[in-house]
Formats: C-alpha cells, structure tokens, sequence
C-alpha cells in the first residue's frame, strides 16, 4: 500500500499538532496553578502580616487607654476605696459599679473592653473563674515590688482570647495599687478579618481546639494537619499566627484558610480557554502547512516526471516551468538541468570509455586470478609464521629457564639447593608437576631433591643393563614394573651419562612424569636440559676438586710464609752478626791509615785501603739483607721529614768516596736548584742514592764520567734525578728482572762485579711508599740512565713516621 508524500506529511503534522497540543495544555495548565497557588499564598501571608500589625495596634490601644486610666483620680479613689471598705458590702459594691460604667462611658470603652483594679496588697476586685490565677499573681507581685511598672499580656478566659494590660498606680510616688485592662476577642472580629482578606478566620487554643470559626462547619483537632484543613471533601490551605503570653506560652493560634477548590475553579477556568485558543493556533498552523505543501508536492510531481524521462534515456526535457520558481524547487531544477547537460557529455566520455574498459576488464580478470593465488600462497605463509612463532616462543622460554637454571646452579653450587634447583628448573621448563633427582653416590643412586611428589624409595640399586648401557642422549621410557615408578603415571627417565674419550660416567638420573608421551620438540628440549645439568655436575666435580687443591695450595702457602718468616729472620740475624763486628773494624782500619798506631809503610797502607773498601762493601751489603729483611716482614719504618734533597746525595758521594777515588771517576752534577725541599726519610733516600750510584760506579770504566742531573719541574712540582753512566750497559732479557731480589747481571762463580742483587730491589721498594718508581734505559756497550723523582713541597709541613 503506497501512501502519498501528501498524507505522510498531513499525518505528521496531526500527530506533532496533538502532541504539542497536549503538553503545551499540560505544561501551561501546571505553570498557572502554580501562579495561582502562589498568588493565594501571598494573600494568606498578607493577611498574616496584617493581623499581626493589628494585634500590635491593638496592643498599643490597650497599653494606652490603661495609662490614661492610671492616672484618673476616680480610679485613685476607688483604688483607696477598696483597702477600707469590704467588698462584700453589697451597698459599696454598687457604689464601685457604678464608678465602672462612667469610667467606660467616659473613656469610650466598648463593651468588650474591661478593667479591674487591684489595691497594693495584690487583692483584686473579683476572680473569675477561667483565669489563670497563678499567672495573674506573678504579674501583680513583679508590679507590686516595682520590678515591672507595666506588662501585656495574652491569656485564654473560659477558651475566649484577652488580651490583658497590667500597670501600677501612683499617688505622690507612692504605690496604692493597679489596674488590669482587657479586651476579649468577638465573633465580629474575625467576620471583619473575613470581609477584609477574602479569607476565612479560624481561632483555637494552644492545643489546636477550635474556639471561633468562620466556617459553616464543625471543625475537628484531627482536621487540621500541618498547613492544611480538610473537611467535607474540602482542603483547605492554611497560614497561622500564633500567640504567645507573658511567659513566652503560646495560648491561642489564629489561622487563615483558602479554600483549594477555589483554585482549581479558577484554574479550570483558565485552562478552558487556553486549550480552544491553542487549539485555533495550530489549526491555523496545519491550514497553512497543508496550503504549501500542497504547492511543493505539484512541483515535485513534476520534477519526478522529467526525471522519470530521464531515467529512461530522453535527455532532451523542459524544465523552464519549474527554473522560474524563486525558492528549493527552482534552484533544484536548475542543478538538474546542468546535470542533464553534464550527463550528455559524460555518455560520449562513457561511449569512448566503453571499448576500452573491455580490454581493461580482462587485464582486471587476469590480475584478480594472480592476486587470488598470491593471498593463498601469502595464506600459506602467515600459517607457517604462525607456527615458526609458536616455536620461536617455545624456543625463547625454553633459553631463559635455560640460563636461569645455568646462573643459579653456578651460584649454588656447593649449597644444599643445588638439586632443588635443578628439579625446579626441569618443571618449568617441561610444564610438568612431578621431578625426582637421584644423584650416584659409589654403587647406587641416592635421592637428593624431589618436587609435586613425597617419594618413598630413597635409594635405588644399579642393575646390569638399567642405565649404564644407555648413551647421554637416551630418554627411556619406564615399562616395567619398578619400585621407584609406582607413584608415576607416564614416567621417564633422563639418565645423566657423561661421555669422554669413550669412556662414560654415572652422575644419576631424574625421574618426571609426562601426560602426554614424548615428540620430538619435547625430546630436543628435554636433550638440552640434560646436557645443562650434565654441564653442572662435571663443573660442580671439578669445581670440589679445585676446592680441594686451594685447600692444599692455602696450607702450602701459610708453610711458606711461615717459612719465608723464619729466612727473613734468620737473615736479620745473620746480618746483624756479621754487621757488628765489622765496625769495630773498620775504625781500626781508619786509625791504622791516619797513622794514630803508628807509621806505616806504603805497601802496608795499600793493603789496609784494600781491606777497608771490602770492609765498606761488606757493609753496605749487610746494610741492603738489613732492609730487604724489615721490608719483606713489614719492619721497615721510614721517619719523614722536611730537608734538603741534595743532602741525600752529598752523603751518598762521600760514602762512595774511597771506591770512586780507586777507580779515578770523575763525578758532575748538573743542580737547577740547591735548596730542593722533600718530605722524606734522609737515611733512606740517601740509601737510593748509594744503591743506584754504586752500580753506575760499579760497571764503570776506570776514568770514566758518571753525570748527577737535579732537575726542577715546575709544572709537575717534583724533582727528577738522573745518574747516568758510560758503562757496559745491559740488554733488554736482563732488563726485565732488574728488580728481582738476588738478580745478577752476570751468574756463576767467574762473575767479575761484586754484589748480591738488593740494591735496586731495596731502593725500588723504598721510592715505592712514596709513590713512584726507578726507570731504566740501557745499551750494551754505551752504558745505562736510572731516572727517579720526588715530590716537591712548597712550604714547611709536620714530619710523620
């Protein structure tokens, strides 16, 4: 069933009219009760307001005409009247009448308006019933003693409002008494209220009992609920105006009630006329609406009708009918017509096209089968990455528990967690639960570490042809019914079997369990988890027995110390002994020479120089054993202090002097400064100096030159020493253990220098604690340069040992 354009659009609008329709009624209707509402709320407030203006009115009335009263003489009369006469004389209770009622005449009393007057002993002219009396006396005695010269009160008589003023009177500044004056609340007034607020008027006691109304009703305490009243399928809104006594106790509360039907009348009212005025503005709406729609669904009539033509291939159509149309239709029309005119070309495009599309198609046909076959060869291969992933993950997990499991056995090796260890690592890496480790201890294999399962075989006995006749490579599958397997589902056994120039050795066996049987990725990765911990095993064994050896090379060592203790001291010893006696000796020798015993003849003296230059030798190579002995035991103190460098080598000159004298060598020193300070030990700084000198003069030429430079390095702050000699020199072999203790340049018993190899040993060990070093250059034949330095100090520090 086609539905026209027309009756979609008609429907539309009814149904968006009602709808509107509807809850512009419904909102509008809500927003004017809530005026209304709102409107007969402020009437209510209003109405409060304005009572309680005329309550303060009536206040101010009754404050007033009470003053005025206080001060009348016949009101001061009567008042002195009261304390002489008794009341209870009827003759002077008439006579105090009739003061009353010219008293109200005169002061324009209305008859809801009283007074009573009190003498200054509190006695009043009459108690009614209904008074609080309590009250009453309060309020008296506070006026009585002049704590209050007047007081307003509110008070309920017999369940009728009154509105009370107490005020003292004075004659001469003297209390006599008071008056009381009350004004009773009357029907009228609230039928006043009424007339004036359009409101009715409810008056009740503190306990909401209902004492006056305006209502033609009866009105319950249960009708009144919080700020509404119902009665009769009536509610009512309500505002109150509470009233309060002296003591701050609320007696009495008027209320202001608005009948809520009246507001739904008015808004009925309203309403009604509302809906028929919307109700003509959107019939007027869809009049027009339907008037223009009209005009459109012509035109689109027409247009579709050309485009109809179109669509069948007539291209050759008027549209200047509908191009002259000023609005969507026109401008519609006109981009058909440009559309109609481009349609036209792009067919001769299209015709042109056409025959070449037909080869192109083919070319398409062939390209579609080629790509067809590459997305299935390009399928093929997304499959096998697929699957090289897989491995490659398999793979990469496998190296990682690999090298964890290789890191942490190196580190626990000689722990008791190494074959934890090891269990562990074989769960992870074959995903299984149940791992035991037997490790081969003499003839059989001994449980070291389990895991997923409490074994109960703790040995197990190595039968001919179990194991042992198996290769490394072996995974054996348990088929028979041993002791050890029992507690196993699918067991396997990987025998650790070390091959090594054809021979083979037992380190044990791990036992798992696999849930499914072997395959051969599972097989490769089993073979490298086994060659690991065959790895470990023999480092572990190795590992004891390196233990082992440094055990026996600690011992061996501490017997050398021990030993090289012993030689030390034994030297020290030696060398003291024999150090002693040659000073005596030599003194003698030096006596001797300078003719102190005596004259001597010249082949004598020759003979005693002789005696005295091996005296000296013998000494400076006790003094070298000396040192090299307190080095090597730590014994060695040097006393630091601030001198003169060159000190150090005079004394190492004039020490050396008798040897340089005998072999007529000629000494230069070449000085940048004669006043080089160091920080050092003299005795043994000057020891270097007689070391290092004594060679150059020892392999020295007779004759020959040895050069002493000094030199200052300003830049570096240090002192350099060169000692260079022209003499044999030393090859480059000889070079190389210059500083070994007891080296010689020559070996053997036909050596031509004397020496026992410590004076470079003792003289590199001394410049060593004050960091530096010796440095050699030498030539066969051309002789050697020692070069050493110093730190240079720039002012005066504290000596130190």
């Amino acid at each position: 069933m086609n539905i026209s354009l027309k009756t979609k659009f008609s429907m539309s609008m009814v149904g968006m009219s009602l709808v509107s329709l509807v809850l512009a009624y419904i909102t509008s209707t809500e927003l004017i009760h809530l005026y209304l509402k709102k409107q007969f709320l402020n009437n209510l407030e209003i109405g409060v307001r304005v009572i309680e203006k005329q309550n303060l009115i009536l206040k101010n009335n009754i404050l007033s005409k009470n003053k005025m009263l206080s001060e009348n003489s016949e009101i001061i009369n009567c008042i002195k009247k009261m304390s002489s006469i008794k009341m209870s004389n009827i003759k002077a209770r008439a006579e105090q009448k009739k003061i009353y009622d010219e008293i109200k005449v005169k002061y324009l009393l209305d008859e809801n308006m009283e007074f009573e007057l009190f003498d200054k002993n509190g006695i009043c002219q009459c108690k009614k019933k209904g008074i609080n009396l309590e009250e009453r006396e309060k309020i008296i005695t506070k006026i009585l003693n002049g704590t209050e010269k007047q007081v307003f009160d509110v008070e309920n008589e017999n369940n009728v409002i009154v509105f009370s003023s107490y005020r003292a009177i004075y004659e001469n500044d003297d209390l006599i008494g008071g008056i009381i004056l009350k004004r009773k609340n009357r029907k009228e007034d609230i039928l006043e209220m009424k007339e004036m607020f359009d409101v009715d008027i409810i008056l009740t006691n503190n306990e909401k009992e209902v004492l006056m109304t305006t209502l033609n009703t009866k009105i319950k305490k249960k009708n009144i609920i919080y700020n509404k009243l119902k009665v009769k399928k009536n509610v009512y809104l309500l505002k109150k105006v509470e009233l309060y006594n002296n003591s701050n106790k609320n007696v009495g509360i008027i209320m202001l009630a608005k009948n809520n039907n009246i507001i739904f009348n008015s808004l009925q009212e309203i309403s009604s006329y509302l809906f028929l005025g919307l109700l003509i503005i959107f019939s007027l709406i869809f009049i027009i609406t339907d008037i223009l729609i009209d005009s459109l669904i012509e035109s689109l009539k027409m247009l579709t009708f050309k485009v109809n033509l179109i669509r069948k291939g007539n291209l050759e159509i008027d549209l200047s009918e509908l191009k002259g149309r000023n609005d969507e239709i026109g401008g519609l029309s006109k981009n058909f017509e440009k559309m109609i005119i481009e349609l036209k070309n792009k067919l001769i495009e299209l015709k042109k096209a056409s025959d070449s599309s037909k080869e192109k198609t083919k070319q398409l046909q062939e390209s579609n089968e080629q790509l067809e076959k590459n997305k299935n060869e390009i399928g093929e291969k997304n499959n096998q990455i697929k699957v090289i992933n897989e491995m490659l993950r398999n793979r990469i997990g496998e190296i990682t528990n690999l090298y964890y499991l290789i890191v942490n056995v190196s580190r626990y090796m000689l722990q008791e967690n190494f074959y934890t260890i090891i269990v562990k690592g074989i769960r992870e890496g074959l995903k299984i639960k149940k791992v035991v480790f037997f490790e081969k201890e003499k003839e059989e294999l001994e449980l070291k570490s389990e895991i997923g399962i409490r074994m109960s075989v703790k040995k197990i006995k190595i039968e001919d042809g179990f194991i042992l006749e198996k290769s490394k490579q072996d995974i054996l599958k348990i088929t028979e019914d041993y002791e050890f397997c029992k507690e196993f589902d699918n067991p396997y056994v990987l025998p650790l079997i070390s091959e090594r120039r054809n021979s083979k050795e037992l380190y044990g066996m791990i036992l798992v369990d696999l849930e499914d049987d072997i395959n051969i990725e599972v097989e490769r990765t089993v073979r490298s988890y086994i060659t690991t911990i065959l790895m470990a095993l023999e480092n572990r064994k190795l590992y004891l027995k390196l233990y082992e050896k440094i055990n026996e090379l600690e011992e061996m060592t501490e017997e050398l110390k021990i030993s090289e203790r012993i030689k030390n001291s034994f030297i020290a010893n030696v060398s003291h002994e024999l150090k002693v006696p040659l000073v005596p000796v030599k003194g003698y020798l030096e006596m001797i020479l300078k003719g102190h015993l005596g004259n001597i003849t010249v082949l004598q003296r020759k003979g005693l120089i002789t005696s005295l230059n091996n005296t000296e030798r013998l000494q400076d190579i006790m003094e070298n054993i000396l040192n090299y002995s307190r080095i090597e035991s730590g014994k060695y103190k040097l006393y630091n202090k601030n001198y003169n460098l060159i000190f150090s080598l005079n004394e190492a000159i004039e020490h050396l002097e008798n040897v340089i004298e005998k072999k007529s060598i000629k000494i230069v020193k070449n000085i940048d400064n004669y006043n080089m300070k160091i920080l050092g030990d003299r005795s043994a700084i000057t020891q270097v100096f007689i070391n290092i000198l004594s060679n150059s003069v020892k392999f020295s030429k007779d004759d020959a030159e040895i050069q002493i430079n000094l030199k200052e390095c300003l830049k570096e702050k240090k002192y350099e020493v060169e000692i260079i000699d022209n003499g044999i020199g030393m090859s480059e072999d000889k070079l190389k253990n210059i500083f070994k203790e007891f080296n010689q340049l020559e070996d053997g018993d036909t050596r031509r220098y004397g020496g026992i190899g410590l004076g470079l040993t003792v003289a590199e060990k001394i410049l060593e604690h004050y960091g530096t070093s010796i440095k050699i250059e030498s030539e066969i034949g051309k002789g050697t340069k020692v070069v050493f330095e110093f730190k240079k100090i720039n002012k005066e520090v504290g000596n130190e040992t």
